[in-house]
């Protein structure tokens, strides 16, 4: 079994803190989730973030770590990027502000275009894979800018110039499609996956490997426990009979992903804190229309 997230340890008494979210403008629709912002204003706020796809992030002040479980513990310094998780990534925030930005596979494809395989589960310096994204003129702005309302405009203004620059290639085309498809609660298989794309089972396979991480199986599971757990995480955890997902074949199958995913069981991700998660799911849930980044709304392609 692969080593564990070090221990978060005791909770910090009553952290007061602000989650915000900004959702993407329509030209960025199945490129950017969000652009959202952790603000602490007084102690420190610790968490843990199920799987996602990938996050740009950039403190812009206080003290910052993430920490990936079987992974070093990063201090978040300079503008990074996370990559595509199928594990908790442990994170704490004192006394300052983190901008992120969430970011689909086909968007990160317009950013950077190269292999994503060495970002599954880690992060590594934004600078070595997009310059300028972050830092020089951009970031005195977001430093400059008084909320964030404003900040979040300098980051959407960013954005939208790089990927106005870049070009929907035939390959940006067949992610996009990808990851439309692995969206589709109603499609289970990989070669339903190929088939709803197009794409021939190496050529699917090579895809999801390059551009999101993973293969795709891999990708279908983790949707289909996300699907779930965004549920578990908006009703009380005793009703989850009422809504395990129909491919699961019974509740040992979903304990196996639960343990896969997340390192422990049902009760034991339950029983721990999650005050980030609390303050946000049902927001974000309200403002862009899923509970988690890795299911949110993906426009149909073709």
């Amino acid at each position: 079994m692969r080593p564990l997230i070090e221990p978060l340890g005791a909770q910090p008494d009553a952290p007061v803190f602000a989650v915000h979210f900004a959702p993407p403008p329509p030209e960025l629709a199945g490129l950017v989730t969000s652009v959202y912002e952790i603000e602490v204003t007084e102690g420190e706020v610790r968490d843990e973030l199920h799987p996602e796809w990938f996050n740009l992030r950039l403190r812009l002040s206080g003290d910052w770590w993430g920490q990936v479980s079987g992974g070093p513990r990063d201090i978040l310094d300079g503008p990074v990027v996370q990559g595509p998780t199928t594990r908790l990534t442990a994170f704490s925030g004192r006394n300052g502000i983190l901008m992120g930005v969430g970011m689909m596979p086909a968007g990160w494809a317009m950013l950077y275009g190269g292999d994503a395989t060495g970002l599954a589960n880690t992060s590594r310096p934004l600078a070595e894979y997009v310059p300028g994204i972050g830092s020089g003129e951009i970031s005195r702005r977001l430093h400059a800018a008084p909320d964030f309302a404003a900040r979040a405009a300098i980051c959407t203004e960013s954005l939208m110039a790089r990927f106005a620059a870049g070009e929907r290639t035939m390959r940006v085309e067949r992610i996009l499609a990808v990851q439309a498809a692995i969206a589709d609660p109603a499609i289970a298989t990989v070669a339903q996956l190929a088939q709803a794309c197009g794409l021939g089972l190496r050529t699917l396979e090579r895809l999801c490997l390059s551009a999101m991480g993973f293969p795709p199986k891999l990708l279908l599971r983790r949707q289909r426990f996300l699907r779930m757990l965004g549920l578990m995480h908006l009703r009380p955890y005793q009703d989850w009979p009422a809504f395990l997902d129909p491919h699961y074949s019974d509740q040992s199958h979903m304990i196996r992903d639960f343990r896969l995913f997340l390192g422990t069981t049902p009760t034991g991700y339950f029983a721990r804190p999650r005050p980030v998660l609390q303050a946000t799911t049902a927001k974000r849930l309200a403002l862009l229309g899923s509970p988690m980044q890795a299911l949110a709304s993906v426009p149909g392609h073709g």
